[in-house]
């Protein structure tokens, strides 16, 4: 560990005010070097050895594919909030 424990390289921490990137903010900056170097990333995609090609589709598809729900990990809220969604969900199938 490079820092003792609860302290951080920036002991003054982050400035009042200061805002992180927001999810949205990162999607969109990886929207846009994605569109920038497509060419060059197609490129570098034909040249890959087909198990490396392999490789990298598996590794996108978790983008893509959700991962499946476990119900045992979700807390008592979040299950009540999925019990009333899908009785939300079977009263606009019944109306």
């Amino acid at each position: 560990m490079p820092f003792s424990k609860g302290l951080s390289g920036n002991p003054k921490g982050r400035k009042k005010g200061a805002k992180g990137k927001t999810p949205e903010q990162f999607r969109e900056l990886i929207s846009a070097f994605l569109i920038t170097n497509w060419k060059g990333m197609q490129k570098d995609f034909n040249d890959m050895e087909p198990k490396d090609r392999n490789r990298f589709r598996e590794s996108l598809l978790k983008y893509k594919v959700p991962p499946e729900l476990n119900p045992e990990r979700l807390s008592e809220s979040q299950l009540l909030q999925v019990l009333e969604y899908l009785k939300q969900q079977q009263n606009e199938k019944n109306t």
